[in-house]
């Protein structure tokens, strides 16, 4: 039986939790968890706090996971491979930098090569950060030598079936964020232009998040706007390489919403990608102390409508006010 990895999420029934209000909710977890690392801490540099990822080996049913670890001198990526009952495989890789820091690594699985595209953020000690990319072995060695794919932070990357798309943001002097892609090779090469989702002003200084929907071969990349309320998407087109839509996913009321994810439904008959991210209120009428907080969700269509309403997934209150990070996968297995 092939098992989940879960950082941080839920396992939603039925077709991301079919059409219901609520989902049900049952004790999931399988085993006990097991330590990666210790020791790992964030850095006072980051405002993401999206310091880890994972991806998972389809033909070998192995899990690779990537977080920033922490040394004596600074920070550096690390990559451990865990088999199908989440035990350690070996030791864990580690990528570090000459006179830089590694962070905020991603990693996604191309079934194609059996390899893996590692992607993460540079930052030196004048302050420039850069976006930079490394072809992974099935074992977690290096493969080939990493390429800059520009200026930037907070990357993430997904498989496209026949190359990887990655994204990340751009930050200006002044302080604005704008939001750039790039597709890369199975060489580890970029392929084609830099994409220009966003201009500059027009995101948030959160990580954007990207997904790959087979059914339909495009992807949809999911931000925030500047205003620190609005979700949005552009709709990229695998063939063509452009950014051909964009879409307002939802505009919360809530005092404070942010940071979005996305995965894709390949459903033939209704392919579509699912959005979610956190929202959180100090208001009286929700607890004795105020804080309630709770993870939502919207359907996306891969026309670039929406389906649906807004969905509650997941609701904590009282100290669990800060549980508004998420993560999102899709089961082929189980849909």
């Amino acid at each position: 039986m092939k098992k989940s990895l879960i950082v941080l999420g839920l396992v939603l029934g039925g077709v991301f939790l079919a059409e219901a209000a609520m989902p049900t909710l049952s004790s999931f977890f399988v085993g006990t968890p097991v330590t990666v690392d210790t020791g790992v801490t964030q850095p006072k540099t980051s405002g993401s706090c999206r310091l880890y990822g994972t991806s998972y080996n389809t033909l070998d049913e192995e899990h690779l996971v990537a977080w920033r670890g922490q040394t004596s001198t600074g920070y550096e990526v690390r990559l451990q491979r865990l088999d199908s009952e989440g035990n350690l495989v070996g030791t864990y890789h580690s990528f570090a930098g000459f006179q830089v820091e590694r962070i905020n690594p991603q990693v996604a699985y191309s079934p194609l090569t059996n390899e893996y595209l590692l992607v993460y953020e540079e930052y030196s000690t004048n302050g420039a950060h850069s976006v930079h990319a490394q072809r992974v072995g099935p074992s977690g060695n290096q493969v080939g030598f990493a390429q800059s794919l520009g200026d930037g932070l907070d990357p993430h990357v997904t498989w496209g079936g026949s190359r990887w798309l990655v994204v990340w943001r751009e930050e200006s002097n002044g302080g604005a964020n704008a939001l750039k892609g790039d597709f890369v090779d199975t060489a580890g090469i970029p392929d084609g232009s830099e994409l220009d989702l966003a201009a500059e002003g027009m995101v948030n200084n959160k990580p954007a998040r990207v997904a790959y929907n087979p059914a339909s071969d495009n992807f949809l990349v999911v931000a925030q706007k500047s205003d620190n309320d609005t979700f949005f998407g552009y709709l990229v087109e695998n063939g063509s390489g452009l950014a051909t839509d964009k879409v307002e996913i939802a505009k919360p009321s809530e005092l404070g919403q942010a940071f979005p994810d996305v995965a894709a439904d390949p459903d033939p008959s209704n392919p579509r990608f699912l959005v979610c991210w956190g929202v959180w209120i100090l208001d009286l009428q929700y607890s004795s102390t105020g804080l309630w907080c709770e993870i939502q969700g919207q359907f996306v269509r891969t026309d670039g409508t929406l389906e649906g309403s807004v969905k509650p997934l997941q609701e904590a209150e009282e100290n669990e006010i800060m549980e508004i990070l998420s993560s999102l996968a899709y089961s082929p297995e189980s849909r």
